[in-house]
């Protein structure tokens, strides 16, 4: 008789169904890259990054208007308008449903963040974002700058990393990472 971990299995069979999303967004960026080839590159995550998810998402449920209505954290809008007054190209990478993007591009557009549509990329899973990083180093010669707390949970008010991801980003040389700890040093404002 086979044994099967049935939460193993799930976790395959939702990877395989988000496949096709990623294949679009990788494609995406790929098309949009060779205009910023000599350009440097950041990379902000929204989600306790940018907005203030957690302290919401405690009291409410995630749907398009949670998504348009999250509140801005401004010492970070600072940090962008900064790196683009440098010249950097930005873009927004973030773990979300697929079917949140046309919220989460209402409001990246409405903080006046984002021009075009492929500065943002969504992911599923937290563990996919490298792989967007690794097709970004591909058409990059400098370091990317990366932003993102990767932090889960807050919501139960137990915040959990995703230590093997932030691991992986670490032991990439080409890239500049900021993690939690940069984060709140930057906004002093992260409430877990």
């Amino acid at each position: 008789m086979l044994c099967f971990d049935k939460i193993l299995i799930v976790k395959r069979i939702k990877h395989l169904l988000y496949l096709p999303f990623k294949w679009m967004y990788l494609s995406r960026l790929k098309k949009n890259l060779f205009k910023h080839k000599d350009q440097a590159m950041v990379v902000f995550d929204i989600d306790n990054t940018l907005a203030a998810t957690a302290p919401i998402l405690r009291t409410t449920g995630q749907s398009e208007s949670f998504y348009k209505s999250l509140p801005v954290i401004y010492k970070m809008n600072d940090l962008i308008k900064s790196y683009e007054e440098k010249g950097y190209h930005v873009f927004f990478l973030t773990a979300r449903r697929y079917k949140y993007e046309e919220a989460t591009f209402y409001w990246l557009k409405s903080n006046a963040w984002v021009k075009y549509k492929y500065q943002l990329l969504i992911v599923r899973f937290a563990e996919d974002k490298m792989a967007f990083l690794d097709k970004m180093k591909n058409h990059s010669k400098v370091k990317i700058d990366y932003w993102d707390d990767l932090t889960y949970n807050h919501e139960n008010e137990e915040l959990k990393f995703y230590q093997k991801v932030i691991e992986e980003v670490k032991q990439k040389d080409w890239i500049q990472y900021f993690g939690y700890k940069e984060i709140e040093k930057e906004t002093k404002c992260i409430n877990i």
